[in-house]
């Protein structure tokens, strides 16, 4: 509630009809005078980086479809065939389909490559120090150091910035594109990475205690809620255990059919815009940076949803994981299967796109938020290896889609690849909810280790 600035202690406590006015000082000066908790500014920090790391991988999709050197389109009017000469985006490359989805891909064969070893660098070096293919098992790490465990939803959410980073890519480096040709695609993503760069140095740190701005106060609140469960010092990764560990492996498995769904729309839904909805390249950047939106602001949504669930204890953990993934996972397979029946009404063709990603945002509380259940020691371990088996789609989708469109890319063609997705999403999440687990496994205590101190 708010007050005129000069209204006495004497009033308010009248108004509220309260005796206790020293109560109502130390209330009031509270109030104005804290500070935000700086685990805040680690949450926008995580944001910032999920925000970059998608700048990098949804730029080149837009920017490649005004690489290419394709025949001119042939149009009727009133019965006369006209040819409508290409925009000139600046010099084209003839490249065949099959070298346009190497190239599609090509970011994620190195992306793949670095998410296996990125848990255990994480762990051994810092999230401070881990960057690019080990950024997300870095991120895991840094969240399980500094998120208390009733606060973890939000702070996943934030994961979604890489959402946040597709969006504003899109829409920017689809406008910049039509307006000062292909290569300002690659200047933009150069210019956010420096000045990210700059802010993560300065403001970041592995550990609540090691930071040069959180107060002691919020490093002992933040210790005291994870009663130990995270614990410092370096250990060896228990990898064996991993592997023969049921609810992980079901884990990598709901996170494959995840980031199946969601590669196809960083890597190939701009070639669908374009080939089979006829999107010019601008109207392509914006139009897929839409579904991108709807994912970001759900992602909250779901994620502050379930913070709310667990703090009033009004749902079991293990039913909320399960039960998002009905959002997360079965609700967007059902709808990709819509596209047998929508044909290639524009409109609709967007809204599916679009409530596909809406409901994905529940994601964060199911695939991205279970490894945080699991084993928060060795968060940035499991992210490790799920996004190893879970980035493979960033480059099997474009070969497959290339296969499959090489002779045409028309509506036919795309059914059969939103098919495919749709059966994913829907087998990885019946998966989970019969299989999965919330339960702390053994493998997480790390030998020799001990929980963080306040020094």
């Amino acid at each position: 509630m708010l007050y005129p600035m000069n209204i006495g202690v004497d009033n308010l406590c009248e108004f509220h009809g309260s005796q206790d006015k020293e109560g109502f000082r130390i209330i009031l000066f509270r109030s104005v005078s804290e500070k935000p908790p700086y685990r805040m500014c680690i949450g926008i920090m995580i944001l910032c980086t999920t925000a970059l790391n998608y700048c990098f991988r949804t730029f080149f999709p837009i920017t490649l479809i005004a690489m290419i050197k394709k025949n001119n389109t042939e149009v009727l009017s009133n019965g006369t065939r006209i040819t409508k000469e290409l925009p000139d985006y600046g010099p084209r490359f003839k490249w065949p389909a099959f070298v346009e989805g190497q190239l599609l891909g090509a970011y994620f064969y190195g992306y793949t490559v670095g998410s296996l070893p990125g848990g255990p660098i994480a762990e051994f070096f810092g999230p401070y120090w881990t960057i690019t293919g080990c950024q997300y098992p870095a991120l895991h790490g840094l969240i399980a150091a500094w998120a208390p465990p009733n606060e973890k939803g939000s702070f996943v959410a934030c994961l979604m910035g890489n959402v946040l980073g597709a969006v504003i890519t899109q829409a920017a480096v689809g406008y910049l594109v039509a307006r000062l040709e292909w290569y300002w695609g690659f200047y933009f993503t150069g210019l956010m990475a420096a000045l990210f760069i700059v802010s993560w140095v300065i403001l970041v740190s592995d550990q609540p205690n090691k930071s040069w701005f959180c107060s002691a106060k919020e490093v002992d609140f933040i210790l005291e809620q994870q009663q130990g469960s995270v614990q410092s010092g370096r250990s060896k990764q228990p990898f064996l255990k991993m592997a023969t560990s049921i609810p992980f492996i079901i884990l990598v498995i709901c996170q494959f059919g995840n980031l199946w769904s969601l590669y196809l729309l960083l890597t190939v839904v701009p070639k669908f815009m374009a080939d089979v909805l006829k999107f010019d390249i601008e109207n392509v950047g914006f139009l897929t940076s839409t579904p991108s939106i709807s994912r970001f602001v759900c992602g909250f949504i779901f994620g502050g949803i379930a913070d709310f669930l667990l703090k009033r204890e009004l749902l079991r953990k293990v039913v909320i994981r399960k039960g998002f993934i009905i959002f997360s996972h079965i609700i967007p397979g059902i709808t990709l299967f819509l596209y047998i029946v929508v044909g290639d009404n524009v409109a609709v063709s967007v809204a599916l796109i679009i409530i596909v990603m809406a409901f994905n945002g529940a994601s964060v509380v199911t695939s991205t938020g279970n490894p945080q259940d699991l084993a928060p020691n060795f968060a940035g371990t499991q992210i490790g290896i799920m996004n190893f088996f879970g980035s493979m789609p960033g480059f099997i989708i474009p070969a497959m889609v290339a296969e499959i469109t090489k002779e045409k890319s028309e509506l036919p063609e795309w059914i059969i690849i939103f098919g495919i997705s749709g059966i994913l999403y829907i087998i990885s999440g019946v998966v989970f909810i019969l299989f999965g687990s919330v339960e702390i496994q053994p493998w997480n205590q790390k030998q020799d280790a001990r929980p963080p101190s306040t020094t």
